[in-house]
């Protein structure tokens, strides 16, 4: 869908899912309006609900599926006759270069694996669901031209140059932000809270399947007691704990257990009301404080230094982790 609208990501600025992932240059690109926008989201939550299915199937069972990333290709055009490398949109989401990687990129993928994909689908369905609940089509059509050029916005070919040079971007960025979201759809919040309470869920789930395995051949996420393929990333048994750590105390916030804090209020905010009781969302008005008021609460804060402890194991390198880890 994207190669037929002709996406062009950008390496900067904008790191939006989806539109980050590399697509080859349509010369002959389709016009996108909001409503298709809409509906390529839809139908990848749709698409991953369905991959979530087929990897619960497999239930208890251990499984194995060799495969060797660098082989692996998908059709990026959508009729047979022009295959992408995986691996160039894997490199493109996690930032690793050629020389990160190790010389063999053969996996032997297991069930602590599909828990983890399963992990995966559900975050993306959680991002999918919050676009798919709020009517954007405003910010889609001021800033949308950055990816879409060719889509006939209102600003394409207005401006002095519309190739996205790092002020365009950043000033797009901040119309992309300001424009007030009615709400449109509230039930998917409620949904999109679900998918994140699964992610966490099945975070707990892959690491029973990793933590239990005896084996060591050609491991994706390692035990302490594995040999990884990555260079750049160990895995400690700290920072196994500090993971789960980090997944307890998530579940409590967003069950509303343990407030958010904002940096204008002697309170925390609940952040189980904020996807259960959603309301039109303004994101100049949550960073300035009037949109969190409906959910300000009496309750435990979470603060920066007890999450510092919690991840203290990984150190500078917690968002690299967490992009691997899930």
């Amino acid at each position: 869908g994207l190669y037929r609208f002709g996406l062009r990501p950008l390496s900067n600025t904008f790191m939006l899912p989806v539109v980050r992932l590399p697509v080859p240059v349509n010369a002959d690109s389709k016009p996108i309006t909001y409503s298709d926008f809409h509906g390529l989201i839809t139908d990848f939550v749709s698409d991953l609900g369905k991959a979530d299915a087929t990897l619960a199937a497999i239930g208890t069972a251990e499984v194995h599926l060799p495969l060797d990333l660098r082989k692996v290709s998908y059709d990026v055009i959508g009729d047979g006759s022009g295959r992408e490398p995986l691996l160039a949109a894997l490199q493109r989401i996690s930032g690793m270069r050629d020389e990160d990687l190790a010389q063999s990129l053969v996996f032997d993928f297991d069930r602590g694996d599909a828990l983890w994909l399963r992990g995966y689908s559900n975050l993306l369905m959680a991002f999918g669901e919050f676009f798919s609940a709020y009517d954007w089509h405003e910010s889609f059509d001021y800033t949308f031209h950055l990816f879409f050029p060719q889509a006939g916005l209102p600003f394409t070919g207005a401006l002095f140059n519309a190739t996205g040079d790092d002020f365009n971007d950043i000033a797009d960025l901040i119309s992309f932000l300001h424009i007030r979201w009615p709400l449109a759809e509230p039930e998917r919040m409620k949904s999109a809270r679900a998918h994140l309470k699964s992610v966490i869920a099945l975070s707990r789930q892959t690491w029973d399947a990793i933590e239990a395995e005896t084996d060591d051949h050609d491991e994706w996420l390692p035990n302490p007691h594995q040999t990884g393929r990555f260079a750049l990333l160990k895995v400690s048994q700290e920072q196994i704990d500090g993971w789960r750590a980090m997944l307890d105390e998530s579940d409590l916030i967003l069950d509303g257990k343990v407030l958010v804090p904002h940096w204008r209020f002697k309170q925390g905010f609940d952040l189980r009301r904020v996807f259960e009781e959603p309301k039109d969302f303004d994101f100049v008005l949550w960073l300035t404080g009037p949109a969190v008021l409906p959910y300000l609460a009496n309750g435990p804060i979470e603060t920066s230094e007890h999450w510092d402890k919690i991840l203290g194991a990984f150190g500078t390198d917690f968002g690299l982790y967490a992009a691997w880890f899930n």
